[in-house]
């Protein structure tokens, strides 16, 4: 009877991370008061306030811990086993489950993105892809970057602490993103290198990085809005609850373009609404002063790339 090697194989493993969770409490103080009728008064004050807490999310992988090893006919087995008993390795390794081959760490990811990550890295990674891919737009989008970026031209992926949110570089191909931020700030970057690649050209983009934002945030937004759980727990509505003008201004273009980025509602108040409170929300926001905006007659020429992304949804 053939023995496998009882310490290697396939096996189910839990696999857990960190995750840095936007938790937010009432900050409330008492204070006194005079009033004219009733005399001295008691209150309370309450302000919102948040802090970064850890949490740790698990999830079940296959893992391949190591190659089973079995010996073939006339083979020795146990620890005398090998070609006629001296100790080679003869043998054979069975086919790993459904016939695939070993499977590696973050496939989804590994497949557009390159970059020096630990394995840790590379599955945090996977796992945001995972639900970006699990949306129809975003399956959508990385299926088109999958065209785009593939065996030597990747996007290059790096995690630093230093940088404050998320960024894609276009000249370098990079992405740089703060281990903190989650999948909705991925599928923006993911949206900019997208758009960059429909003009491939860098004087283009500069000439129009208003316009990509524009779009890029209001495809995260409809991101969010399939996901109640991952809106209240996201970058997005950290930034709400700060007052950036970017996320309050874009969730009002529901009212005009739809989840496609096709165009209802009334003309005249949406090109009213564009021209002067969305675009002065951009404009003026800090660190964006001096980006570029094309003006197009037909603003839904802005939301091109969404409509493509969202060719195959209902």
């Amino acid at each position: 009877m053939q023995e496998e090697i009882k310490t290697r194989g396939w096996e189910m493993q839990r696999v857990c991370y960190t995750e840095f969770v936007y938790v937010e409490y009432n900050d409330c103080n008492g204070f006194t008061y005079e009033d004219p009728e009733y005399g001295l008064g008691f209150g309370t004050e309450c302000r919102k306030v948040g802090k970064w807490e850890p949490v740790e999310r698990c999830h079940d992988e296959l893992v391949y811990v190591q190659e089973p090893w079995y010996p073939g006919p006339g083979e020795g087995g146990g620890n005398g086993g090998g070609n006629g008993g001296n100790g080679g390795n003869g043998g054979y390794v069975p086919i790993p489950p459904e016939g695939g081959t070993q499977p590696m760490t973050a496939p989804n990811a590994r497949k557009i993105f390159s970059g020096d990550l630990t394995e840790e890295q590379w599955k945090k990674l996977e796992n945001m892809l995972k639900k970006i891919i699990n949306d129809c737009m975003g399956e959508g989008l990385y299926k088109e970057l999958s065209k785009i970026f593939n065996s030597n031209n990747k996007i290059s992926f790096n995690f630093s602490d230093k940088e404050k949110g998320a960024k894609y570089s276009p000249i370098n191909n990079v992405i740089t993103f703060n281990p903190n931020m989650e999948s909705g700030t991925l599928l923006h970057e993911m949206m900019h290198a997208y758009q960059y690649k429909q003009k491939n050209y860098v004087d283009i983009w500069r000439n129009q990085t208003i316009n990509s934002e524009i779009e890029s945030h209001y495809t995260q937004y409809l991101y969010y809005c399939r996901d109640t759980v991952s809106y209240n727990e996201s970058d997005w509505i950290k930034g709400k609850i700060r007052g950036d003008k970017r996320m309050l201004s874009t969730e009002k273009l529901e009212y005009y373009i739809d989840k496609k980025g096709n165009f209802y509602g009334d003309s005249i108040n949406f090109e009213i609404y564009w021209d002067y409170t969305l675009l002065n929300c951009f404009k003026t926001y800090p660190g964006y002063e001096n980006y570029k905006y094309t003006p197009y007659e037909d603003r839904m020429v802005n939301f091109n790339n969404l409509r493509k992304i969202t060719e195959n949804c209902i």
